[in-house]
């Protein structure tokens, strides 16, 4: 899996790894336009991060998608404490993140430090359920 590691030319010492997972709805949206993002965290949290260039749909699938992520942080976790690795994310990959941490739980492997969540597209169904309709949500 393609990964790019950022560690902010200033720091002396990094404490920990930060994963970040990119958004674009699961569709689009492309690790290079989270450079500066992610050298900014580097510097702000004063850690290395790794940005995961995981598989997008239709390319692959949810699953490959998930796959490649959990097989970076398997990886990360072997070469470094998982208590010093914090995962986060933004709209899909916030969502990513959710299921890295099911994955984790599943698979029994060391679990992060923390996971930072933000606006995380996490319900794929949209809300809509088999028994949902329009007529349950009206007051009339």
């Amino acid at each position: 899996v393609h990964c790019e590691h950022f560690t902010h030319h200033s720091l002396k010492a990094a404490k920990g790894t930060l994963i970040y997972l990119h958004g674009g709805g699961y569709t689009s949206g492309t690790m290079y336009a989270y450079r500066g993002w992610c050298n900014q965290l580097s510097l702000k949290c004063n850690c290395n991060v790794v940005l995961v260039d995981y598989t997008l749909v239709p390319k692959g699938s949810l699953r490959e998608g998930l796959r490649d992520i959990v097989a970076v942080y398997t990886q990360l976790s072997e070469d470094a404490a998982a208590g010093n690795i914090v995962v986060a994310g933004d709209s899909a990959g916030g969502g990513y993140a959710l299921g890295l941490l099911q994955q984790v739980t599943a698979l029994k492997l060391r679990k992060p430090a923390a996971a930072v969540l933000l606006s995380p597209w996490a319900d794929l169904t949209l809300g809509v359920g088999p028994h949902d309709s329009m007529n349950e949500h009206n007051s009339d």
